[in-house]
């Protein structure tokens, strides 16, 4: 087997109820995963495990032809160095810098996500006209889509920031990705974020109790 063979979604590691579960997926599956939980537990580990989720889950939505979710991992990628080197200089100071937003900061947040996925969906709906070649299939379900992408990008800026407020985001787009990519035909990855709104779900406790203690201290 050719070294590049083990990125190919068609290398099948092992079948789980039908489902062709290759090695490039079960990785990136796997590194999502303990990514969120580590960043659950406020973990800085959690970002160069991430990193093993990004980059193989690029390798994946590439060859599945979902590019908006390719492009996307290219962000991630971005933020996750900015995260971690922002977490590694918090790391140094005597809390560990776990805050929210003033409710003004919140509602201006909110009006960016609406905007960005309206603009996101007009892009993601005419790439099959302006870059034929490459999106020769017109996108599927460009607005909920372009919510999670949008979404997503807002969360990963508020988790850098050490924002309680990116949980609430997580779930969100947690319980939006499962239904949509169940109904795309991805279940493993619909699986994996369902698992991902339970993380969410604990990560936004764990953290809420870790900003109680730094208030008190």
């Amino acid at each position: 087997m050719y070294w590049i063979d083990f990125f190919s979604t068609n290398n099948v590691w092992v079948s789980i109820a039908n489902y062709p579960l290759s090695y490039i997926e079960a990785i990136s599956v796997a590194a999502g995963l303990a990514a969120v939980w580590l960043s659950a537990r406020a973990n800085i580990w959690t970002w160069p495990i991430g990193i093993v989720n990004i980059v193989s889950a690029f390798w994946v939505f590439y060859q599945v032809h979902l590019y908006a979710d390719m492009f996307l991992q290219i962000y991630f990628l971005i933020m996750t160095f900015i995260g971690w080197y922002n977490w590694l200089r918090k790391e140094q100071q005597t809390d560990k810098g776990i805050s929210i937003l003033p409710n003004s900061q919140r509602a201006m947040l909110l009006l960016a996500i609406i905007l960005g996925t309206w603009v996101w969906a007009q892009v993601m709906l005419h790439l099959h006209e302006w870059l034929p070649v490459w999106f020769p299939q017109k996108v599927a379900f460009a607005y909920t889509d372009s919510w999670i992408a949008v979404g997503s990008v807002a969360a990963m800026v508020l988790m850098a920031q050490k924002k309680v407020e990116n949980w609430w985001l997580w779930i969100a787009i947690d319980v939006v990705a499962t239904i949509v990519y169940y109904s795309k035909g991805i279940r493993f990855f619909a699986l994996e974020y369902f698992v991902f709104l339970i993380l969410a779900s604990y990560g936004l406790w764990h953290w809420e109790q870790q900003k109680k203690k730094t208030q008190f201290q």
